[in-house]
């Protein structure tokens, strides 16, 4: 009995320790979570602003003006994360990029950000044409642009991409995220040409430099636009995930607990109930035979 509560005992205590762990994770997780959230919105109407300049500039090109894209396989990059205890989080957006590329067609590409999603890609038996460990907070997303941008054109460049996509995970709340693909290069003209309601624009635009030359800037500036907010957008789906997958396992621990917390109480039970019964045998046998 006392062997049995001893057991007990100890995996009440490993799992209110785990439980220390988990309710930690999910703190973090749930800052995280909330800078994201505030940076998102200024990141989103930043890409607006800059789709915009599009829409006023791009019309005031010189006719047969071409954009230079280049004839050959697209390149899908995929945007992971490092860290796991974020549940479906990489397995979805990995799956989707598979597919995606299977889609564009034959000889398509992979690149990926992030060690858990190139860890899934290697189990499929694909090699990554570049890989990129992910940021793990807002401020770490700076620091992993400058290397991104710059090795991200050279590998357009070289390897004679025919279309840059970026597959990530697009965050709508905790716990909620959609795969989506966009195409980056070249711009796609009719989704960047579209009429966007709610943002009415001046019906001619004045420039003071050539039109080819800042059209050519922009689509430096769309680029990196377009991979910072797939960055931010994976990390706020990723610390979602976190954050949801940490609710339950604190709710299943929580449920063990409450279950070691009644065997303990029926063990202690049996082992005064065999106490007593040994008292009440010894007490008998001490009585005096007739």
């Amino acid at each position: 009995m006392a062997a049995s509560r001893r057991r007990i005992e100890s995996r009440m205590r490993s799992a209110r320790g785990l439980r220390d762990i988990v309710h930690s994770m999910r703190s973090l997780a749930a800052v995280n979570i909330r800078r994201a959230e505030d940076s998102l919105a200024t990141i989103r109407d930043y890409h607006a602003l800059v789709v915009d300049l599009f829409r006023l500039s791009v019309p005031l090109l010189p006719r047969g003006w071409r954009w230079g894209a280049l004839k050959g396989a697209p390149v899908v990059f995929i945007f992971s994360s490092d860290l796991g205890l974020s549940g479906a989080f990489n397995e979805r957006v990995v799956e989707f990029a598979l597919a995606e590329a299977a889609r564009l067609g034959e000889g398509t590409r992979l690149a990926i950000i992030g060690a858990r999603g190139e860890g899934l890609l290697r189990e499929r038996g694909v090699q990554p044409l570049l890989f990129e460990s992910a940021p793990r907070t807002l401020a770490g997303i700076e620091d992993t642009m400058r290397r991104l941008a710059s090795r991200v054109l050279q590998l357009f460049a070289a390897a004679g991409s025919g279309s840059l996509h970026l597959a990530y995970n697009r965050y709508a709340s905790v716990g909620s995220f959609t795969p989506v693909r966009d195409q980056v290069l070249p711009p796609p003209l009719a989704r960047l040409l579209a009429p966007k309601e709610g943002r009415a624009l001046p019906q001619t635009a004045r420039l003071y430099s050539r039109p080819e030359s800042v059209v050519e800037q922009l689509i430096e500036e769309y680029l990196f636009i377009e991979m910072y907010r797939a960055l931010a957008e994976s990390l706020a789906s990723e610390n979602g995930a976190r954050l949801r997958a940490m609710d339950e396992a604190m709710h299943n621990i929580d449920q063990t607990i409450d279950r070691l917390t009644l065997e303990l109480r029926v063990s202690r039970q049996e082992e005064i109930t065999s106490e007593i019964l040994d008292l009440v045998g010894g007490a008998e046998a001490l009585r005096p035979r007739r």
